[in-house]
């Protein structure tokens, strides 16, 4: 097990632990948000890199800026970020490069903010006929 996944292991849960060693064993990747899956969406309208405290700090933001307005967890807003989409895998990616330049593990609390759902979306996209 590498060192990134170890790191990761001190601070997770049993079941969590038991995720990512299957995903690890069979070949899988693991999309992360820190701190929520929300920051992909909020990277969609800006590029944001200051520590974040949780998920209802980053729909405010979302809210309140106007960007998505109407948030809930259950609302799709697909169609709002799509025409986006290239910037926030832009800013997404930055941002990992810099915590990775940085030695900030990606798979951390002291990543705050950081996604890997752009390698999702990108494979994703990849796979559109």
């Amino acid at each position: 097990m590498d060192d990134l996944v170890q790191s990761l292991l001190s601070e997770v849960t049993p079941d969590e632990q038991a995720a990512i060693s299957y995903s690890e064993k069979h070949g899988y990747k693991i999309a992360y948000s820190n701190p929520a899956f929300e920051y992909w969406y909020l990277l969609h309208f800006e590029k944001r890199n200051g520590y974040l405290k949780d998920s209802a700090t980053v729909i405010d933001i979302l809210k309140n800026k106007g960007y998505l307005e109407n948030y809930g967890k259950s609302v799709d807003v697909f169609e709002e970020l799509q025409e986006h989409q290239p910037e926030a895998i832009q800013y997404a990616k930055e941002r990992v490069e810099r915590l990775t330049g940085d030695q900030v593990t990606v798979f951390c609390r002291d990543s705050n903010p950081v996604t890997t759902v752009y390698e999702l979306v990108e494979f994703l996209n990849s796979k559109r006929t």
